[in-house]
């Protein structure tokens, strides 16, 4: 079964974000550390498009490997706003 490409590419962009938001807040950390809290706000509010892959995934049947990283996604995000 062929699999929603919209989802595919919201996990890859989703993905990427982070990773450019993880590095603007880590590189701006000793000169500018306000930027660390709206840069993980951006990364929280991520959590929407990625859901919303991950139920295109499971309505489609999808692969384990497609469904997991969205799933590790908002679990890690449920974790982190527990503490």
């Amino acid at each position: 079964m062929t699999q929603p490409r919209w989802a595919v590419l919201t996990v890859w962009a989703v993905v990427n974000a982070v990773n450019v938001l993880q590095t603007v807040g880590f590189a701006t950390r000793p000169s500018a550390p306000r930027v660390g809290q709206p840069a993980g706000v951006v990364m929280a509010a991520l959590a929407i498009p990625a859901t919303m892959a991950l139920v295109a995934f499971l309505r489609n049947r999808s692969g384990w490997l497609l469904v997991a990283g969205p799933v590790v996604y908002d679990r890690r995000g449920y974790d982190h706003s527990r503490r």
